[in-house]
């Protein structure tokens, strides 16, 4: 049963993403209206050698309203600070494209995931699978410009990516996909990831510098008990070492975490960065990237998804890590197209 629905929902995605854009304006979001942008790079900057198609987390709670409404001014300006502050790391390095999205609200999102039977990926027919499509395909149509890229998602924006990615055939190689950081998507199987894009030239990270590779990790401390984004067969790739084994990172490996505090007052201290902020190693069992902090760490974040799960930080931890990283593998990419 399972198999049919997922082809019937192949077939309506696939359909609806045949039709014109502007067909669908009546329905989703006009990317060809800026206002739908949280951010757009269109200038040309020769220092940059790639871009960054980008979605964000899960940012709102709001129990009356569903979906993600952005034309609230308090919805817009955290969205955005919180965007701007998140694809920093890749400041003069690439150009930045960030649709906003109409997502489910965190307490929807959160019961959606705690009921799951069989956690996997979730909410392949709402309204945000769909605008972040049709975000990607206008970007791709009208930015790109035949420019290498990659795809940056944590959380709920990393699963509205992998949709992108499943049902957007166009994401190859030779027209400029580098990787995509599906960073803190919940529970997402090696065994999935190769269902998924067989016949594709599309897999799971194995070193530094693949191309054309999805990058997966969602972290914990060693005694967190079993969460709802990790567990035994999950993909996951170690950001300080590239390895997807049990061999350890250290903090000196890390290249700098960056974390983001909206609630300070003051716009221009709300992101701090450390150097060599902390260590991580893979618990195969777990399916969880195992991180060690310093003392008075604030890794879990109050403890919101549970005590020791870190997912909040998933991407802070290790921002410069990726960062470098995705340029690494631009530059493979850039290289192997004149081999």
């Amino acid at each position: 049963m399972r198999t049919k629905l997922s082809f019937l929902l192949l077939i309506v995605v696939l359909f609806v993403c045949s039709q014109s854009l502007s067909a669908q304006s009546k329905t989703y979001p006009d990317y060809s209206d800026k206002s739908n942008w949280v951010i757009l790079t269109e200038n040309d900057d020769e220092k940059t050698e790639f871009d960054v198609f980008y979605i964000y987390p899960t940012l709102i709670a709001d129990e009356k309203n569903a979906l993600t409404d952005w034309s609230k001014p308090e919805v817009h300006e955290k969205i955005t600070g919180f965007a701007k502050a998140q694809t920093s790391i890749f400041k003069n390095k690439a150009k930045i494209f960030a649709p906003f999205i109409r997502q489910l609200e965190y307490t929807r999102i959160i019961s959606a995931l705690a009921k799951e039977n069989n956690r996997g990926l979730l909410l392949q027919t709402k309204p945000g699978e769909l605008d972040a499509i049709f975000a990607f395909k206008y970007y791709l149509k009208h930015y790109n410009n035949g420019r290498p890229y990659i795809l940056l998602g944590h959380s709920q924006g990393a699963a509205n990516l992998y949709n992108v990615i499943k049902f957007c055939p166009e994401i190859t190689r030779a027209n400029g996909f580098a990787a995509a950081y599906l960073i803190g998507i919940p529970n997402l199987s090696l065994k999935k990831l190769e269902r998924d894009f067989a016949g594709r030239d599309i897999s799971p990270a194995k070193s530094a510098d693949d191309t054309a590779v999805i990058v997966v990790w969602n972290t914990q401390t060693k005694d967190a008990a079993s969460t709802m984004f990790t567990g035994k067969g999950s993909f996951v790739i170690n950001p300080l070492n590239w390895k997807t084994d049990a061999t350890p990172a250290y903090s000196s490996q890390n290249l700098g975490a960056v974390f983001y505090n909206y609630e300070e007052p003051n716009k221009s201290k709300r992101i701090t960065k450390y150097t060599n902020y902390c260590g991580a190693v893979i618990d195969i069992e777990k399916g969880a990237l195992i991180v060690d902090f310093p003392s008075k760490s604030f890794y879990d974040t109050y403890a919101l998804m549970g005590n020791g799960v870190c997912h909040c930080n998933d991407i802070w931890f290790f921002a410069e890590n990726l960062a470098q990283n995705a340029a690494n593998r631009v530059k493979k990419l850039i290289n192997s197209r004149h081999d």
